[in-house]
C-alpha cells in the first residue's frame, strides 16, 4: 500500500464570509517591487512590514515578486503585475466561502532530508543521457548533485517556514536549471503547493499536474487534493470533480473522503445540478454525524432548501 507522506496545510477556512480585513501588510519582497500606499499615483519601494490598505496598488517587475498577509491569509503577486490590494480582498473572499479544508492540517508533516534518493534517481537520468551520447565529459557529477541538493534543501527550508514566495523563486529556479522532472517530480510538487498556499491556483494546478503523474508516488493523495482543489478555484469543475471522485470512491487515504464528498457537492452546485449536490450533502450530513463535515453539510443543504 501506498505510503501516505502529506507535507502541507491546506489553508482553507471553516467560516461562511469573512469579516473586514483589518491587517494587511508585505511579508516578502524581491526584485523591483514597489506600491502606490494611497492609490495616487505615487510609488514607493516594496518593503517588509510595510503595512497596505484597501486601496494600495502593488507593481512588480520582471524578477519581482510580493508576498502579502490579509489577516493571516497569504498571497503572493509574481512578476510583471500590477494589481490593487482591494481585488486581492475579493480572492480571499473566494477562498474563504469554500470552507471546511482547514482540518487537513493534521496531516502536516515537516519534510527532512529526503532529497538523497532524488537526487539519486536525477542523478542515474543524466548519466544515462550522457551515456547514450557517449558523452559525459560535459558533467561533473559532484557539481550537479550538491547544486541540486543544496537548491533543494534551501527551497525546503522555505517551505517548511511557511515563506512561501521564496520557497517558489528557489523552485522555479531548480526547474529552470534541471528541468520539470527533477527529482522525479519532486520540486514541481512542492512548488504546486507553495503556488497553491499563495493563492496563484493556475500556476499551482500547472505543476501539481506533473506530481499526479506516478499514483505510486508518495505525495500522490496531497497532490491530487490539492490540483483538485486548485481546479475548483478556476471553475474547471469536471476536472475537479474527476479528482474528488478518486477518494469519494475509495481511493487514497480514507480519512480524506468526507473532504472529497464536500467538495463534490459544491462542484455539483457551482455547476448548476442541485441534484446531485444535495446528494453529496446528505451523505456527508448523515455519514459522518457530530462532525464539522456534517455541519459544513446541514449549512449547505439549507442553503438550497431542503434539510
Amino acid at each position: 500500500m501506498r505510503r501516505f507522506l502529506p507535507l502541507i496545510t491546506l489553508c482553507i477556512i471553516l467560516a461562511g464570509a469573512a469579516p473586514g480585513f483589518s491587517d494587511i501588510f508585505i511579508v516578502f519582497s524581491s526584485g523591483t517591487s514597489s506600491v502606490d500606499l494611497l492609490g495616487n499615483g505615487t510609488w514607493t519601494d516594496a518593503e517588509v512590514d510595510m503595512e497596505l490598505g484597501h486601496q494600495s496598488v502593488i507593481r512588480t517587475g520582471p524578477e519581482g515578486a510580493v508576498e502579502i498577509d490579509l489577516d493571516g491569509d497569504l498571497l503572493s503577486i509574481g512578476a510583471n503585475r500590477y494589481i490593487a490590494v482591494g481585488e486581492l480582498l475579493g480572492k480571499v473572499e473566494q477562498k474563504k466561502k469554500v470552507g471546511f479544508l482547514k482540518g487537513l492540517k493534521k496531516y502536516t508533516k515537516q519534510m527532512g532530508s529526503t532529497s538523497d534518493k532524488y537526487t539519486e534517481t536525477a542523478l542515474a537520468g543524466v548519466r544515462g543521457s550522457a551515456q547514450d551520447e557517449d558523452d559525459l565529459e560535459w558533467f561533473d557529477e559532484s557539481d550537479f548533485e550538491t547544486g541540486l541538493e543544496d537548491s533543494f534543501a534551501e527551497g525546503m527550508s522555505r517551505f517548511n517556514g511557511g515563506e512561501y514566495t521564496a520557497a517558489i523563486e528557489v523552485f522555479y529556479s531548480l526547474i529552470e536549471e534541471y528541468g520539470e522532472n527533477a527529482l522525479e517530480g519532486e520540486v514541481a510538487y512542492h512548488l504546486g503547493l507553495s503556488l497553491f498556499h499563495v493563492m496563484r491556483f493556475d500556476e499551482s494546478a500547472r505543476y501539481l499536474t506533473i506530481g499526479i503523474r506516478d499514483e505510486s508516488r508518495e505525495f500522490y493523495d496531497v497532490a491530487l487534493m490539492h490540483l483538485s482543489v486548485s481546479r475548483y478555484f478556476l471553475r474547471d469543475y469536471s476536472e475537479a470533480i474527476d479528482g474528488f471522485m478518486f477518494f469519494a470512491e475509495g481511493g487514497g487515504e480514507s480519512e480524506l473522503k468526507p473532504y472529497a464528498l464536500l467538495m463534490l457537492g459544491k462542484c455539483y452546485r457551482e455547476k448548476g445540478e442541485v441534484d446531485e449536490a444535495k446528494r453529496y450533502f446528505t451523505v456527508v450530513r448523515n455519514e459522518y454525524g457530530g462532525t464539522k463535515f456534517s455541519d459544513t453539510a446541514s449549512d449547505e443543504l439549507r442553503s438550497l432548501g431542503s434539510y
